[in-house]
């Protein structure tokens, strides 16, 4: 009984084994389709991201030769927008500096040429005057001798009326009436008025030639204003022409310093971009967009200083032409001044020095009034 209870026990335990062996066979079968599947489906998605891997570096690979071909046309149009715009800039400094150079040289030649005939104009019209003036000193040193020869003839004459009244008689000139003495007081009277007439003459002209040497002298003190005016004219354009000089100097340095900048720093960013795989293009064209507008901006500052120095030019020509017709106005009257100046003198010479037929001896020469009331009475006692 125990033997066969324990072979039944068996077969169980061999049925069980084998049971369970089948299904541990059936699981790992299982198990293996499964994992064949998992390997496969994992296979095909390898070999397909591969693909897609190979079309993306491919396609990378395009579009970096692409970037490459746009970025070096991009560069190569850069250099030679830069270098076209940095040689209309020299040229155009360049035709600036020496169009300012060639104007600043004939208005300081004009400068010269003005002041070098105004010079000459004052020394001469100073020799002309100085001319004038000994003339007039001669014209009256003569007159004074003349004057001083009649009144010692006047004297003369007086002295022989006393005589002759002395050696009157009081009876005799009561009842004698001399005929000289209305005569001779007619003549006393008319040489009064006519040594008045000269005097008066005498202060007017001494007037007319003070008031024209104040005007001489003015006129010379405005011609020399005009001159100083002239040389701090030309000295302020040579300030204005060193100071245009140094801020173009300045701003081509610093456009050039500024170029230079921008081209090592588009190099620098280019490479980086590269290495990154990024588009430089944008970049590149937002670096161009603000380099033409730099270029524009400094453009326009030079067109804003030729401006500025066209009008100052333009006040400059204004002021030269103010300069000229005040010129021409104290060239009117000194030639008017010194009209004036003649016309006494050839009076004066016609009254002094050639004696009229029509006017007296005694009126012929300007004096001052000698007749002394105390010294000679105004009445012959008859």
């Amino acid at each position: 009984d125990r033997a066969r209870l324990l072979g039944l026990q068996d077969s169980q335990l061999l049925e069980m084994a084998e049971g369970m062996l089948r299904a541990v066979e059936t699981h790992e079968s299982r198990r293996q389709d499964e994992f064949q599947k998992a390997l496969t489906y994992l296979q095909d998605c390898y070999t397909r991201e591969l693909d897609i891997a190979r079309a993306h570096d491919s396609d990378l690979l395009v579009a970096r030769r692409l970037h490459e071909e746009v970025l070096s046309w991009v560069q190569k149009d850069t250099k030679r927008v830069v270098e076209v715009r940095r040689r209309e800039d020299h040229l155009r400094h360049d035709g600036l500096l020496s169009s300012f150079r060639e104007e600043l040289r004939a208005h300081q030649e004009e400068i010269l040429l003005v002041r070098e005939a105004a010079r000459d104009e004052v020394t001469s019209k100073g020799v002309a005057y100085d001319l004038l003036q000994s003339q007039y000193n001669r014209d009256l040193a003569s007159a004074r001798d003349e004057v001083q020869s009649k009144a010692s003839e006047l004297e003369s004459v007086q002295e022989d009326l006393r005589a002759a009244l002395r050696g009157l008689s009081f009876r005799e000139s009561a009842y004698v009436v001399c005929g000289n003495c209305s005569i001779l007081e007619k003549e006393k009277q008319d040489l009064r008025e006519a040594l008045r007439e000269r005097e008066r003459s005498l202060k007017e002209e001494v007037q007319r030639r003070q008031g024209m040497e104040r005007v001489w002298e003015e006129e010379h003190r405005r011609l020399l204003e005009s001159e100083e005016t002239a040389g701090e004219l030309q000295e302020s354009i040579l300030t204005e022409q060193n100071r245009y000089e140094q801020t173009l100097l300045s701003e081509q340095g610093r456009r050039q310093d500024l170029e230079q900048l921008v081209q090592e720093q588009f190099m620098t960013l280019t490479q980086k971009l590269t290495q990154c795989g990024e588009d430089p293009l944008p970049w590149t064209r937002d670096q161009v967009e603000r380099e033409r507008h730099a270029n524009e901006e400094v453009l326009r500052q030079v067109e804003e200083a030729r401006t500025c120095l066209e009008t100052e030019k333009l006040q400059l020509r204004d002021q030269e032409a103010t300069l000229f017709r005040e010129r021409s106005v104290q060239d009117l009257s000194l030639s008017q001044a010194y009209a004036e100046l003649e016309r006494p003198a050839t009076s004066g010479t016609t009254s002094c020095g050639t004696p009229t037929k029509d006017a007296p001896e005694d009126e012929q020469c300007p004096v001052r009034d000698i007749w002394d009331p105390d010294y000679v009475p105004d009445e012959v006692p008859v």
